[in-house]
């Protein structure tokens, strides 16, 4: 969209392409496009706690980590070991690290668990005698998505060595 609605030369000389769209578009100062990018940054941050923390917490429960990692608090119900680790891992790597790496370290974590889902996907798929009363698609498209996100996980890894 951005691309549609400016010019080239202008994208390519600001350092905030969407706060410049913004104010192009609506005729406002940016600030208001910034508070909502850092509200959204915020919330995709706390979906992968909650996200990571409740793969540690299934983990515990199938006996993979330490079981304390599946204890859940009596009136929440909330994992809170799994989330106080998790918590603590994010704002050591927030403080620690620049933001840039640190969006590419999360792309490509996340490219790696899509290849692992497909991967179980395949595995389910090949599992016999299949459930009665679930809808079933062909095994091509675990393998397309496993394809996809792997050639994604490759370019990436390419990519990061070359620099």
């Amino acid at each position: 969209i951005a691309v549609l609605a400016l010019p080239l030369a202008d994208l390519t000389a600001t350092t905030a392409p969407f706060a410049l769209l913004y104010t192009r578009a609506t005729g406002e100062p940016a600030p208001f496009i910034s508070l909502v990018s850092l509200v959204a940054v915020t919330n995709g941050a706390l979906i992968q706690i909650i996200m990571a923390s409740r793969v540690l917490y299934g983990m515990g429960h199938e006996g993979w980590i330490p079981k304390a990692f599946c204890h859940v608090h009596a009136r929440t119900r909330t994992p809170l070991l799994a989330t106080a680790l998790v918590t603590t891992i994010v704002a050591v790597l927030a403080i620690g690290f620049p933001l840039v790496g640190l969006a590419k370290t999360t792309s490509l974590i996340m490219l790696v668990a899509f290849v692992f889902v497909n991967l179980s996907l395949i595995r389910i798929k090949r599992r016999d005698p299949h459930p009665a009363g679930v809808r079933t698609y062909p095994i091509w498209i675990p393998w397309l998505g496993l394809l996809t996100t792997a050639s994604f996980v490759a370019f990436q890894i390419v990519i990061w060595f070359r620099g």
